[in-house]
């Protein structure tokens, strides 16, 4: 899957968590708390289990960003101004309307941007997701604007190890209008490489941490080079919540 691919399906997957709290009951279920300062357990475990797939992807494509993905398969167009390759994509339909740009950098030894993937030493990848949605089920209307956003930076390449290091993270503004109901929820979460980074080696498995802070909690996604990921959900007092823990399996080393 390319790094585009699987950013869009995580934008998606993000959506749904939240959207699918309208559905199976006759009242909308409240995706946390309506203040937007603090997410309690539950909403923090549903963050969750959405932030450890998309930590795992992003850990996953280190190599295939690296390698040149979308530079290669012409899916991103060469922008000489910005010397930059550049994928901009917007959708409209079913309730949903979409505006995503990625960008890729790549550059040599010096920190000098060059068109060719082959031959860089590092390469800059970044992406702005702008997500609309609206919707009526059972009397309800429910509306939300998802924007996300991340910046990498992937050195190392054409060694035996690349690392990236990098952050990003994603606001969500929820409202959901009905009879004798009306909620609105704010929510943002963000995410950064901790120490080195994360590291990989061509055709291995991932090494380091992506933690995901949704206040008062943090979520510490692990790799340690095996075809597992561990994630760990903590509170404000630093003990764990049981419900945004678990394990994750990663595709890479089979």
């Amino acid at each position: 899957m390319t790094s585009k691919r699987w950013l869009c399906a995580l934008l998606l997957a993000t959506a749904t968590a939240f959207a699918l709290g309208g559905c199976g009951g006759d009242e909308p279920t409240n995706p946390g708390n309506n203040t937007g300062d603090s997410f309690d357990d539950t909403a923090a475990a549903t963050q969750a289990s959405v932030a450890a797939p998309q930590a795992a992807a992003l850990a996953q494509s280190i190599t295939s960003i690296a390698d040149g993905v979308g530079a290669k398969d012409g899916t991103y167009a060469w922008n000489a101004e910005t010397m930059r390759w550049e994928y901009h994509y917007v959708y409209a339909g079913a309730g949903y309307d979409y505006d995503w740009t990625y960008t890729a950098q790549y550059l040599d030894a010096g920190g000098t941007p060059q068109q060719a993937a082959a031959g860089a030493a590092s390469v800059t990848h970044t992406m702005h997701g702008d997500m609309d949605y609206s919707s009526s089920q059972s009397g309800y209307d429910i509306t939300y604007n998802y924007v996300y956003d991340y910046d990498v930076t992937i050195t190392g390449i054409g060694t035996a190890l690349y690392a990236m290091t990098g952050n990003g993270g994603y606001d969500i503004d929820y409202h959901i209008v009905g009879p004798s109901y009306d909620q609105t929820a704010s929510y943002v979460v963000d995410w950064e490489t901790l120490g080195d980074g994360v590291t990989v080696a061509p055709g291995g498995c991932p090494s380091g941490t992506i933690r995901y802070t949704f206040e008062p909690y943090h979520l510490d996604v692990v790799f340690d080079g095996s075809s597992t990921a561990t994630h760990t959900l903590y509170n404000s007092s630093g003990g764990t919540v049981a419900a945004g823990s678990g394990t994750y399996p990663l595709s890479c080393g089979r």
